[in-house]
């Protein structure tokens, strides 16, 4: 059995997140956070302390491109793969 490649309730958690703390009204999960101009240079900033404090990951900024953060849907699966490497290394040390 296949997993979905993303979690629903990651993308409800995070379109919450959003829509609390960027007091944002999405319309969709696919929506372009950034073409639209609903997320600007400090909100960006602001999601991503967000994200790290919630989901408890770190995501390095010279790792993140700018597409990572473009929807809710590509913000999932920035979450996905940093949570899936969270575990990794967690039980390696």
């Amino acid at each position: 059995m296949s997993k979905p490649n993303q979690e629903p309730d990651l993308i409800g958690q995070l379109s919450r997140l959003i829509t609390e703390k960027l007091l944002l009204d999405l319309s969709s999960p696919q929506e372009d956070l950034l073409s639209s101009g609903a997320i600007d240079s400090l909100s960006l900033i602001q999601l991503l302390v967000t994200l790290e404090e919630h989901f408890g990951v770190r995501i390095p900024l010279d790792e993140l491109e700018i597409e990572d953060l473009r929807s809710v849907q590509s913000i999932a699966r920035l979450i996905e793969s940093y949570r899936g490497e969270t575990a990794t290394t967690a039980g390696a040390g």
